[in-house]
């Protein structure tokens, strides 16, 4: 985020009117607070919703990261947060499966866990998770933010594979 609000702010001050793309590693909370006016309708990829966004199960994020950590302001928390917590719910739940199946390994969190999971609702903002044994990609749907009025608010979701299904199947690994 550090690069990239670096980059963005000298755009501003140059007057170059330029629009900024951002993948999801430079566009989190700390972008206004680091560019500050540059960071004026920057528009990135974010695969869940950002820190007190009212989605399912955000409740649950806040209150543990208020419990766990509660030195840190809401104002304060970023996206990672919930991010953070949508990786660890997916593997909890191929964990489950994993164990259900009687494959709590390694090959059986892959195998029974996660090449189980179809449209599978994390909740947090994501779109829903499909693993297949064929296809680790967690999901074709792009959420695509803009930072305007002083928040980040969902644009689009593009889903890439029905939108370019050709290079969904042949050329992309994923987004």
């Amino acid at each position: 985020t550090m690069s990239v609000s670096t980059a963005i702010r000298d755009a501003y001050a140059q007057n170059l009117g330029a629009w900024h793309i951002i993948n999801n590693w430079g566009f989190d909370e700390n972008l206004p607070r680091l560019a500050g006016d540059a960071a004026k309708n920057t528009i990135g990829a974010a695969p869940c919703a950002f820190f007190g966004e009212n989605v399912k199960l955000m409740d649950k994020v806040m209150e543990y990261a208020q419990k766990l950590n509660p030195g840190v302001p809401k104002e304060q928390r970023l996206i990672r947060t919930t991010q953070a917590w949508g990786a660890v719910m997916l593997l909890w739940e191929a964990m489950k499966r994993a164990d259900k199946g009687g494959k709590l390994d390694g090959e059986g969190i892959m195998k029974v866990g996660f090449e189980s999971l179809k449209d599978y609702d994390i909740g947090l903002g994501a779109p829903p998770v499909t693993f297949s044994p064929q296809d680790h990609r967690p999901t074709s749907i792009a959420q695509i933010y803009i930072y305007k009025d002083g928040k980040f608010q969902l644009l689009e979701r593009i889903d890439l594979k029905q939108r370019w299904p050709e290079k969904w199947a042949k050329e992309w690994l994923g987004w």
